[in-house]
């Protein structure tokens, strides 16, 4: 089934949730186009298969400006993960050529503002600009167990943790503080990562909360690094939890990137038990050698690219 979304009333809906609203139910697989223009919503999406599909990346634009800090209708803060401009739950999504944006503002008055929130079973987008600033795009699920009591409140605060598969292609993404994080089995793949400079300081690109049992968490495979960072402020991944992994491959990173790299979140178990590594990437000064991490061999390297190939097999990308 295929509907046009159209600010100018000229297709089946005006609105993303207009369109979500009439078409709860629908059990085949779903293509929504949006023309260009601006919508200003926020949208809870949940079908089996569906596929977003806009106009042109810097046309069509999904906004909404909620924050951590922000009351909530129900009372108290809203908190990290009832913030998304959009959730994409359900089974099988896919996203196309469109800006989502969270505009809550630094998280410093703000807090953590989510532009998406990521938590189909499967996950695909390209050409796709991801902008926020503390916790941009979150890459579900979320770990067993929280440390303060209320943080994971949200839409999947008290469900089963479900594996989430999860490709980016040709994607920008913004933000300073932890603006990829979660635990999903992710790959990036010729995506552009801006980190943004901030009041507080030092910007962290991922937070990555992997489980034990997954062989990889994030792998940026030919991504590029650079954004409006002073030298070295910049910090490629830090463990939000415990076994949390990041692969980088064949990336280019600006004179942002800090060179020590990669952050311990101040755990020296953290520390310990994290899974970074990074493998042929350059900076300006050329190789960049993390404080820790793995030593990748080519025994893992191997590994991490068959795993890449798997992923694009999975979503039929050549």
């Amino acid at each position: 089934m295929r509907a046009v979304i159209s600010p100018s009333g000229q297709g089946d809906f005006t609105s993303l949730s207009q369109a979500a609203a009439a078409l709860k139910d629908c059990k085949e697989p779903l293509e929504l186009y949006l023309e260009n223009g601006l919508y200003e919503e926020r949208v809870f999406l949940e079908w089996e298969d569906y596929t977003l599909t806009g106009e042109s990346r810097d046309g069509v634009i999904l906004t909404a400006g909620a924050g951590a800090y922000h009351p909530h209708p129900q009372g108290g803060k809203t908190g990290t993960f009832r913030t998304a401009t959009a959730f994409l739950g359900g089974g099988r999504c896919r996203v196309q050529n469109m800006t989502i944006r969270n505009t809550a503002g630094d998280g410093a008055q703000a807090g953590q503002a989510l532009a998406v929130y990521a938590d189909a079973a499967q996950v695909y987008m390209e050409n796709v600009a991801l902008l926020g600033n503390q916790d941009t795009l979150f890459t579900a699920p979320l770990p067993l167990r929280e440390r303060i009591p209320g943080g994971f409140t949200g839409p999947r605060k008290d469900v089963p943790r479900r594996p989430s598969r999860q490709l980016y292609r040709n994607c920008l993404i913004a933000g300073n503080i932890d603006f990829i994080f979660g635990g999903a089995d992710s790959v990036f793949q010729c995506c552009t990562l801006r980190p943004l400079a901030h009041q507080e300081g030092d910007c962290y690109i991922t937070a990555p909360s992997t489980p034990q049992t997954q062989p990889f968490g994030y792998l940026f495979d030919r991504c590029r690094v650079e954004g409006t960072c002073a030298p070295g402020q910049v910090f490629l991944a830090r463990p939000w939890r415990r076994y949390g992994a990041a692969g980088f491959l064949d990336c280019t990173f600006s004179r942002e990137v800090h060179p020590q790299v990669f952050d311990p979140w101040g755990d020296s178990e953290n520390r310990q038990t994290s899974r970074f590594f990074l493998w042929n990437c350059t900076g300006p000064e050329g190789s960049l050698s993390p404080a820790f991490g793995l030593e990748p061999d080519e025994r893992l390297i191997q590994s991490a690219r068959e795993h890449i190939a798997r992923r694009l097999e999975l979503f039929q990308v050549k």
